[in-house]
């Protein structure tokens, strides 16, 4: 990705990186499914389970199992550096 790594940082502010992302993706996951924002052919049923799945993310990013994750590892990145940097090469 580029040359800032993730391993670089202590563990303890790693991990509260990953918790800033994982409660920013559980509160939205939350918003969404108390939103309006689904098409009418979403059941509550689709709308329940999409839920989960996001819950389900936010967990595995609090882990650290998705810092691979491109959107994650940005994310993260932001958390520990403040800075946005270019992840892909030019």
């Amino acid at each position: 990705m580029n040359s800032m790594r993730l391993n670089d940082y202590p563990p303890e502010k790693l991990q509260a990186a990953r918790d800033v992302v994982a409660d920013f993706w559980e509160d939205n996951a939350r918003k969404l499914r108390n939103s309006d924002d689904y098409g009418l052919h979403i059941t509550d049923d689709q709308k329940g389970a999409l839920l989960v799945k996001s819950l389900r993310f936010a967990n595995r990013v609090r882990a650290g199992i998705e810092d691979h994750n491109f959107t994650v590892y940005q994310r993260l990145i932001f958390e520990l550096s403040g800075e946005s940097p270019a992840l892909l090469p030019k």
